[in-house]
C-alpha cells in the first residue's frame, strides 16, 4: 500500500507509517485501563524507492522488516504468555520514572535478554517474586498498601471518607445496582457459554454490554412512559446510567476499603508484618535496579 501510493504520486509523498502499540492492564477485563505507546516514524525513504524500482519484492520485504522492528518496539513481546502475570506484578514492585506501559515493555525485553546470560539469577528472582505475591495474596493485601501510613490523622480521614460514602453514596449505588442488574448479570452469562479466548473476552463482553444496556435502558424508558410524565421519563432516561456507572464505582472503593482496614487489622495483631513486607518488597526493587543497570550496560555495548 505504501510503495504504491508513492508510485502513484511519482515518489514525492514523503510517507512515514506510525506505529501504535495498544496494552491493555487487563486484557479480558471488561474497562481495564489502557495506553498507547507512539514509536518513531518509518519513511519510505529514498534507499526504499529506488530498492522498489529495482526489486518490488525485495523492497517490500525490507519495509515489512522496519515496521517489524518498529511495532516490537511499542508492543509487549512475551515468549510465554504466562510470564504477563509475573511481569506485571514485578512492574508494579519497582517503580522507576518511565510510564508503566513503558517499564512493562522494557523488562519483557530485560527478561529475554537475561534468560540467555543468567537464566538462573532470572529464574531466583522470578520464584522470589511469585512467593511474595502469594504471601500478599494470602494476607488480602495489595502492594500499593505497602505505602500505606497508619497515622492516627490518616486513620480519622479514613473513617471519615468511607462513612461520608456510606450515607450519601449508598443509596444511589444501591439504585444503580437494582436497576441494572440483570443485564450486568446477563453479559456474563452470555460470556461464559460462548467460552471466548483469553485475547477476546473483553471484547465479547463490550459488544454483548453496547446490546444489552442499549435494550435494557430503551426498555426502561418505554414502561415508565406509560406510568410517569415525559419530564420524569427524561429525568430518570438521564440519572439512572449515571447511577449504574456510579455503582461500579461506589463497589471498587469500598472494596478497597475493606481491604485496606483489613491489612490495618492485621498489623495490629501481627507486630513487625508491616516493615517485613517493606524489606521484602524494598530487596526486590534493589535486585530489579541491579539487573535494570546490568541491561542497560549490556544493551550499549559495541556489537
Amino acid at each position: 500500500m505504501a510503495f504504491e501510493s508513492e508510485e502513484r504520486c511519482g515518489f514525492e509523498l514523503g510517507l512515514r507509517i506510525i506505529p501504535v502499540g495498544l496494552h491493555y492492564r487487563r486484557k479480558s477485563q471488561f474497562r481495564s485501563e489502557a495506553a498507547t505507546l507512539v514509536g518513531e516514524p518509518v519513511s519510505v525513504d529514498a534507499e526504499l524507492v529506488e530498492r522498489y524500482k529495482a526489486d518490488p519484492r525485495a523492497a517490500v520485504r525490507e519495509l515489512t522488516a522496519r515496521l517489524d522492528e518498529a511495532i516490537r518496539s511499542v508492543t509487549l513481546n512475551l515468549d510465554r504468555w504466562d510470564d504477563l502475570p509475573v511481569l506485571e506484578f514485578a512492574s508494579r514492585i519497582w517503580t522507576d520514572d518511565n510510564d508503566g506501559v513503558v517499564r512493562l515493555t522494557a523488562m519483557a525485553d530485560a527478561q529475554r535478554s537475561f534468560l540467555e546470560r543468567t537464566p538462573a539469577r532470572l529464574t531466583a528472582l522470578r520464584r522470589r517474586i511469585v512467593a511474595f505475591g502469594e504471601n500478599l495474596e494470602r494476607l488480602g493485601v495489595d502492594v500499593s498498601d505497602l505505602e500505606l501510613r497508619f497515622r492516627k490523622s490518616s486513620i480519622a480521614l479514613f473513617l471519615v471518607r468511607n462513612v461520608a460514602a456510606l450515607i450519601f453514596g449508598l443509596p444511589v449505588a444501591l439504585v444503580g445496582t437494582v436497576v441494572y442488574a440483570l443485564p450486568y448479570f446477563a453479559v456474563d452469562w452470555i460470556t461464559t457459554l460462548s467460552k471466548p479466548s483469553e485475547d477476546v473476552v473483553a471484547t465479547v463482553k463490550l459488544f454483548s454490554g453496547i446490546l444489552l444496556y442499549t435494550l435494557w435502558q430503551a426498555g426502561l424508558t418505554v414502561v415508565s412512559s406509560f406510568y410517569l410524565s415525559p419530564a420524569w421519563v427524561l429525568l430518570l432516561t438521564l440519572a439512572l446510567p449515571v447511577a449504574g456507572m456510579y455503582s461500579l464505582y461506589f463497589r471498587e472503593r469500598r472494596t478497597d476499603a475493606i481491604r485496606q482496614a483489613g491489612y490495618a487489622l492485621s498489623i495490629a495483631t501481627r507486630p513487625g508484618l508491616h516493615g517485613r513486607l517493606q524489606r521484602e518488597r524494598e530487596a526486590i526493587r534493589s535486585e530489579l535496579d541491579r539487573l535494570a543497570q546490568h541491561y542497560q550496560s549490556a544493551i550499549a555495548e559495541p556489537v
